[in-house]
C-alpha cells in the first residue's frame, strides 16, 4: 500500500493504481480493515474509476460472499438468501457482514459497490405524479 501512495504521490498515478489495486486485494484478504479503508481512500486520491473500485470490490469476495451479496443487492431477506443458498441464517449474517466490510459499503451502498442494479423499491414518500 505505501509503495502505492508514494507513487501517486510523485505523479505515478497508473503505477500506484496498479500497487494500490494489489494492496487493497491484500488487505481484504487478510481482515486488515484500516489498511483496507486507507487502501480505498488512496485509490480514489489515485484517481481510480468507479468501475475500477467495482473491479477491486467484487474480486476481495470469495465465491459464497459474492452469492451472498448479490442476493442481498436483489432485496431478498437473510432467511431468503439462507434458503436459496441452503445455508443458516447466522452464516449469512456472517458472509453479509464480511462482505460489507471487504467492499466498504452497507446494505444500502452494496449494489452499487458491486456494479449491479439495486432492486426497483416502491415509492413510499407520499407524492404522487400526476
Amino acid at each position: 500500500m505505501d509503495q502505492g501512495t508514494a507513487l501517486r504521490r510523485v505523479g505515478r498515478p497508473r503505477e500506484a493504481l496498479e500497487a494500490l489495486g494489489q494492496g487493497v486485494e491484500i488487505a481484504a484478504q487478510c481482515g486488515a480493515d484500516g489498511l483496507l479503508a486507507r487502501g480505498r481512500v488512496e485509490l480514489v486520491a489515485a484517481g481510480a474509476s468507479p468501475h475500477r473500485l467495482r473491479s477491486v470490490a467484487t474480486r476481495v469476495l470469495n465465491q459464497q460472499e459474492h452469492r451472498a451479496a448479490g442476493f442481498a443487492s436483489q432485496g431478498l431477506s437473510t432467511r431468503e438468501i439462507a434458503a436459496e443458498m441452503k445455508i443458516g441464517e447466522s452464516a449469512v449474517g456472517k458472509l453479509l457482514a464480511s462482505a460489507y466490510r471487504k467492499v466498504g459499503a452497507g446494505p444500502e451502498g452494496l449494489a452499487a459497490a458491486l456494479g449491479l442494479e439495486p432492486p426497483d423499491l416502491p415509492d413510499v414518500s407520499g407524492t404522487t405524479e400526476e
